[in-house]
């Protein structure tokens, strides 16, 4: 919801009715006024910029917010929620990809950053090197940005990008 899901979306989703969708989802801002404020606010920012903001400040244009044509406004404005979330989300992981690189380098550890994946970074290590590999992917990430609320992250390990082992059969 706080990426600007609506009830047809949400209905599909949870497979339930979109009256049943759209209970929830009012419930869930009843139970919740503070979010709905806060999304109401972004898209007013929105329709006054053109733009909005994520949590470093990079601005992200929001063409046709302010459109003649209502189909194209709706659409803006659930960009306009999506994108601070979203945004935020890369911009928590590009910190913490860079603040790993120093960590890296400053213990001298023996690992290598493969990939990003939405909110997920793939490092792969050495057996020998992949518990501090471990613990300094969770310090980085859990540091790269301070909020009211701590960042919590989950490592898991595999051989593969399927597996949640490090054996190798």
């Amino acid at each position: 919801l706080i990426y600007g899901m609506q009830k047809f979306s949400l209905a599909k989703e949870i497979n339930v009715t979109p009256s049943q969708a759209e209970n929830f989802i009012n419930t869930y801002f009843e139970k919740m006024p503070m979010v709905k404020k806060f999304l109401d606010w972004t898209v007013e920012k929105a329709h006054q910029n053109g733009y909005v903001k994520t949590i470093l400040g990079r601005h992200i244009n929001i063409d046709n917010i302010n459109s003649n044509e209502q189909k194209l406004v709706r659409a803006a404005e659930r960009q306009a929620t999506n994108a601070p979330m979203q945004g935020s989300a890369a911009d928590i992981v590009k910190k913490a990809m860079a603040d790993l690189a120093i960590i890296r380098k400053e213990r001298g550890l023996d690992f290598k950053c493969a990939l990003q994946v939405h909110d997920e970074l793939i490092i792969y290590s050495t057996e020998d090197g992949l518990m501090e590999a471990k613990k300094a992917l969770k310090e980085a990430m859990e540091n790269a940005v301070k909020l009211r609320v701590p960042i919590n992250v989950d490592v898991e390990m595999g051989y593969n990008l399927i597996s949640k082992t490090i054996d190798k059969k």
